[in-house]
């Protein structure tokens, strides 16, 4: 009855709790706070958990912060989403009858670069993000789209639909000592924290599609702003919000340019 009123109350704070969701034994309160990069508190943010949708949602005060009633002892994943941001997701351990303070998170917008990429063109087609630059040193996200690529979007609906004009976006996560709480999502603990950027595209963003399935591989490259040995692996992954977890993908490589003419590089 202490934390009832947050879905009960007329109007509640958390709206679209299911009839007998919250289990008398087991009530816990997620408590969160969300800024942007310079630490001013968002209002509106939707946050929910994942594949839990008995629990409703509930929107974040001006201050930032949220509470929202959820049943305890487990995991959760939790989605905190704004439009025009990048939506992100925080995994907790939650414990019954307990109040469960989630570190504060930020939401980055995306890129205001956008690149403008021509499936149907000829030669590569380049789609470049904004120079980021901190302690770190400078870095720009660049993609490399080769001839002949098609890309198919797949809608929620199970539907895809084919697109050959692309407004690409490439948005960094790990940009100064705000890195860490911007990520979207806690990394696992073999993963160490170096650089994540979210690959976007307008068309796909705009249907709300699940993903974006390209005929063949579209290459990133990066500077090597760190400064590891040539030839050294580069593990890359991304992030399924979906399901709520990492996945691994294909391992990079650290390359040197040795020599650069009009027709291209050595390497």
């Amino acid at each position: 009855t202490a934390v009832a009123f947050l879905y009960s109350a007329n109007p509640p704070i958390q709206v679209g709790v299911a009839p007998g969701a919250i289990e008398e034994e087991r009530p816990a309160v997620l408590r969160g706070r969300i800024t942007d990069r310079l630490g001013v508190p968002l209002r509106g943010v939707h946050v929910s958990v994942l594949a839990h949708p008995e629990f409703g949602y509930t929107t974040t005060r001006a201050d930032g912060w949220f509470d929202m009633v959820v049943n305890g002892g487990g995991e959760l994943v939790v989605d905190y989403s704004l439009p025009g941001f990048i939506p992100i997701q925080r995994s907790i351990e939650t414990r019954w009858k307990d109040y469960i303070i989630i570190p504060e998170a930020i939401l980055i917008p995306f890129d205001t670069a956008v690149s403008t990429i021509d499936l149907t063109g000829p030669g590569i087609q380049v789609a470049r993000g904004t120079v980021s630059t901190d302690a770190d040193g400078a870095r720009q996200p660049t993609l490399l789209f080769a001839p002949g690529t098609t890309a198919l979007v797949h809608l929620p609906n199970g539907a895809s639909a084919s697109v050959e004009t692309l407004h690409v976006r490439a948005t960094e996560f790990t940009v100064g000592a705000s890195g860490p709480r911007a990520m979207p999502a806690g990394l696992p603990e073999t993963s160490g924290y170096t650089y994540a950027a979210e690959l976007s595209i307008d068309e796909a963003i705009v249907e709300g599609a699940t993903s974006v399935e390209f005929s063949q591989p579209v290459y990133a490259y990066l500077e090597n702003f760190i400064g590891a040995p040539v030839g050294t692996g580069v593990p890359s992954g991304f992030y399924d919000r979906a399901q709520g977890v990492w996945v691994a993908s294909r391992t990079g490589r650290v390359i040197s340019v040795g020599s650069e003419t009009a027709g291209g590089s050595g390497l």
